[in-house]
C-alpha cells in the first residue's frame, strides 16, 4: 500500500478522467525533498500533465526493478488490432483452490473467443496458446540454485570450523586433566566442573557469534556498494533480527555440542580421577585423525567447487559474442511518444536527425539505431517465420526473434557481414522490405550464408509481404554468452506499412542509439550526446545510458558472483585445513618429545624424525583427498547448473585442487616436524 495517498484505481484507465501518476519514496526524497503536500501536485511526463496521487514506501519494488514513478496504461481497447506489436506481460492472481493448469484452460477459452476469424489460420500454424506460469519464476529465475550452491559450500565450512574447534577441544581437555583432577581432589563436584567447562564453551562461542555477526554486517554493507544483478533482491539483503537470532542459535548449539565433548573426556564421574594415559591416548589420537581427514576432504569438495566455476568463467570469457569492443560501445534509449511526436513521418526524420547528430561529435566512430542493445533483457520480440520453399504442410514454423536495425548498426557494433549488405539509407527512403539474418538462421534455412542472400522469408500469418534477404551477420550471443546462440531476423527501421487499413504508417517509437567511440562512458561525452539529442527534440526522455560492456558483464555476473564467494570459502577451507594438520602435528611433538628425544640419542638423523611427522601428515592428507574426490563427485550434481564450457567431473580440476591439498599438508606437516628434529635430547630428558 502506499506511505502516502492511494493505488491506482479502474477509473484511472478510463478514457476522459485526469492522467495520474505514482512516485517512489526515493524519488520523492530526491526530487520533492520528501514534502507531504505532494498529493495533488502536477507533473509533467512525457509532455503530458498528471496528478501525484500518491507516495509508495521504501521498501516497494516493482517485480525486480526501482522505478521512480508509476503510469497506469490506459488500452485503446476500440482501436487496437488483435496481435499486434504488444510489450506487456499479464500478472494475475489466481482465486484459492484455483491452479495454473485450470487458470490456463480459462485463458485459452478467452482467446478463442476474442480471436478474429481472418486470425485463426495463423494461430493454428503457430499453434498459438496461452502460457500462464508462477510469477516467482520470472522474478527469481534460477537463483534458488546458485544460492542453494553458495549454502552448501558455506555450510561445509561452518563444518570445517566445528572440527576444527573440535580437535582444539580434543587437546585442551587433554592437558587439563591434571588441573581437574587436582580440583576433584580438593573437593570440587563433577557437576560444578562440568558446568565451567560447559560455561567456558559456551562464553567463547557467543563471543564468536557477536564478531561473525559484526563482520557479516561489514560484508552486507561493502555488498550494497557492488553491483547487485547476479541475484534477485540482493539488494534488500540486510543483517536484521532473524539473522542474528540464527547466528546466535548456531553459536550456541555448536558451543553446546563442543562443551559436552570436553565434559565427556574429563569432566564425567570416572574420568576426573583418572590420569593415567596423561600423554595422548590412542583413543583421542584416531578422533583428531578423523577430525583431520575430515577437514582435508571438506577442504577439497570446495576447492574443486571453486576450480569447476573458474575454467567456466574463462570458458565464458571465450565465447564470440558477435560484437567486439564492447566498453567502446554506448547505449541509450530514446522514446518518442505520440504525446510529443504524433505524425509517423516527422519520427523517421528526427531518428535519422538523431544520428546524424551524435555522428558529428568528436571522437565518434559510428552511430546507430536498434530496437534494443545484444543482451538486453528487456527486448526479446520473436514470430513464427515462414522460409520460402521450406515450410511443410502441418509443421509449425520455427520461432525466430526479430530485432530492428538501422543502417550501420552492425559496424557500430563491431558485427562482421558474412554476405551480401547492410541496410541502406536507400531501404528506409523507399521502404523496401528487406531483412538481415544471422549466420545460425542462414546455416539452419539454407546450408551456408552465401545461399541465404536473395531468398524470402515472411513473419506472420497468410498473406503476409514476403521480405527479402539482402544480407547475412555472425552470429550474436543476444541471451549472454551464458546461453544458446538464438538465429536472429534484423529489419530495417523506419516507416512501415499501415498496421490496419486506412491507418497512418507505423514506425517504432522507442530504440536504443548505440555509439561507437573511444570516450563512451564518460561523464562528458554522455553530456555531449545528450545535448546533441536534445538539439533535435529538447523533450525526449532518455533512459537506461550504459555501455555495452555492462550488458556483457551482467550475463558473467552469476557466475562471477559465486566464483568469489566460493573461492572466498575455498580459502577459509583450505586455511582451516592447514590449521588442522598443523595443530594435530604440533600437538604430537609436544607429547612424543621425550620419544624424539630418546631416538636422537640412540642415533636417529634430524631428517628421519622430519620424515616421521611429514609421513603421518601426507597419510592424513592423502585419506582426506580421496574421501574429498569421492565427495565431491557424489555433490557434482549441485553445480553442473552453474558451469559452462566444463563438467562436473572434469579430472583436471580434480587433479590441481587434490595437489592444492596435499602441497599445503605437506607444508602444515613439516613446520611441526621441523622443530621436533631440532629436539635437544640432553636438555629434554634432563626436564623429564
Amino acid at each position: 500500500q502506499p506511505l502516502l495517498g492511494r493505488w491506482f484505481s479502474i477509473e484511472d484507465d478510463s478514457p476522459g478522467t485526469p492522467q495520474t501518476v505514482l512516485l517512489s519514496h526515493s524519488y520523492w526524497l530526491r526530487r520533492f525533498g520528501g514534502d507531504e503536500q505532494i498529493l495533488g501536485r502536477q507533473l509533467t511526463i512525457d509532455s503530458v500533465s498528471r496528478q501525484v496521487i500518491g507516495v509508495m514506501p521504501p521498501t516497494f519494488r516493482f517485480l525486480d526493478l526501482s522505478p521512480d514513478v508509476l503510469l497506469p496504461y490506459r488500452f485503446p481497447a476500440a482501436n487496437l488490432p488483435f496481435f499486434e506489436p504488444f510489450s506487456f506481460s499479464g500478472i494475475a492472481r489466481l482465486k484459492p483452490g484455483v491452479t495454473i493448469e485450470m487458470a490456463n484452460q480459462d485463458a485459452a477459452q478467452i482467446l478463442d473467443r476474442e480471436m478474429p476469424p481472418d486470425f485463426r489460420a495463423y494461430a493454428e500454424e503457430v499453434r498459438l496458446r496461452p502460457n500462464l506460469r508462477p510469477l516467482k519464476q520470472d522474478v527469481i529465475g534460477d537463483a534458488s540454485t546458485v544460492l542453494g550452491v553458495l549454502m552448501g559450500a558455506l555450510s561445509l565450512v561452518f563444518l570445517l570450523v566445528c572440527a576444527n574447534v573440535a580437535n582444539l577441544v580434543l587437546v585442551r581437555a587433554q592437558t587439563r586433566r591434571q588441573e581437574l583432577a587436582t580440583r576433584a581432589a580438593l573437593g570440587a563436584g563433577w557437576r560444578r566442573i562440568a558446568r565451567e567447562l560447559l560455561v567456558e564453551s559456551l562464553t567463547l562461542g557467543l563471543v564468536g557469534g557477536v564478531f561473525g555477526t559484526a563482520l557479516a554486517y561489514g560484508a552486507v554493507r561493502f555488498l550494497s556498494t557492488q553491483d547487485l544483478t547476479a541475484i534477485p533482491r540482493l539488494a534488500g539483503v540486510s543483517v536484521d533480527g532473524e539473522t542474528v537470532l540464527f547466528a546466535l542459535a548456531c553459536s550456541i548449539s555448536a558451543s553446546l555440542l563442543f562443551g559436552l565433548i570436553a565434559v565427556f573426556k574429563c569432566g564425567l564421574p570416572g574420568r576426573i580421577l583418572n590420569t593415567r594415559g596423561a600423554s595422548m591416548g590412542l583413543d583421542q589420537l584416531r578422533a583428531q585423525n578423523v577430525l583431520v581427514v575430515a577437514q582435508v576432504a571438506l577442504a577439497l569438495v570446495l576447492l574443486v567447487a571453486g576450480g569447476l566455476l573458474i575454467r567456466s568463467f574463462f570458458a565464458l570469457r571465450g565465447v564470440q559474442p558477435g560484437f567486439t569492443r564492447p566498453e567502446i560501445v554506448q547505449a541509450v534509449n530514446i522514446s518518442m511518444p505520440d504525446t510529443q511526436v504524433r505524425e509517423p513521418e516527422r519520427v523517421a526524420q528526427m531518428q535519422n536527425a538523431i544520428i546524424e547528430s551524435v555522428a558529428r561529435l568528436p571522437g565518434v566512430e559510428a552511430a546507430a539505431l536498434t530496437d534494443a542493445s545484444p543482451m538486453d533483457p528487456n527486448s526479446r520480440n520473436g514470430m513464427a517465420m515462414v522460409v520460402e520453399g521450406k515450410s511443410e504442410p502441418g509443421k509449425i514454423p520455427p520461432f525466430r526473434r526479430l530485432k530492428w536495425a538501422s543502417p550501420g548498426l552492425f559496424a557500430t557494433l563491431g558485427t562482421r557481414l558474412l554476405a551480401g549488405r547492410d541496410f541502406t539509407p536507400q531501404d528506409l527512403a523507399q521502404g523496401r522490405r528487406v531483412a538481415i539474418v544471422s549466420e545460425s538462421m542462414a546455416r539452419e534455412s539454407w546450408g551456408d550464408a552465401e545461399a541465404a542472400v536473395g531468398k524470402r522469408i515472411r513473419p506472420g500469418p497468410e498473406g503476409s509481404a514476403w521480405i527479402d534477404v539482402v544480407g547475412v551477420v555472425e552470429d550474436v550471443a543476444d541471451d549472454g554468452v551464458d546461453k544458446a546462440i538464438p538465429a536472429l531476423v534484423y529489419i530495417r527501421t523506419g516507416l512501415e506499412a499501415p498496421r490496419k487499413a486506412g491507418g497512418p504508417p507505423f514506425i517504432r517509437r522507442d530504440l536504443t542509439l548505440v555509439i561507437r567511440s573511444g570516450r563512451a562512458g564518460t561523464v562528458g561525452f554522455l553530456r555531449e550526446v545528450r545535448d546533441a539529442i536534445h538539439t533535435v527534440n529538447p523533450h525526449l526522455p532518455l533512459t537506461e545510458v550504459r555501455t555495452l560492456n555492462d550488458l556483457y558483464m551482467r550475463t558473467m555476473a552469476r557466475t562471477s558472483f559465486a566464483l568469489v564467494l566460493l573461492g572466498v570459502a575455498g580459502a577459509m577451507a583450505l586455511t582451516l585445513a592447514i590449521i588442522g594438520v598443523y595443530g594435530v602435528l604440533a600437538y604430537a611433538v609436544g607429547q612424543r618429545r621425550r620419544e624424539m628425544s630418546i631416538r636422537v640419542a640412540l642415533g636417529a638423523q634430524p631428517s628421519q624424525v622430519r620424515s616421521l611427522f611429514v609421513r603421518q601428515g601426507a597419510w592424513l592428507a592423502g585419506v582426506g583427498c580421496v574421501v574429498g574426490v569421492c565427495s565431491a563427485i557424489g555433490l557434482s550434481r549441485w553445480i553442473s547448473s552453474l558451469l559452462f564450457g566444463v563438467t562436473a567431473l572434469d579430472s583436471s580440476t580434480y587433479l590441481a585442487s587434490g595437489l592444492v591439498v596435499c602441497a599445503a599438508a605437506l607444508f602444515a606437516s613439516y613446520l611441526p616436524a621441523r622443530r621436533a628434529s631440532l629436539v635437544d635430547p640432553v636438555e629434554s630428558l634432563r626436564a623429564d
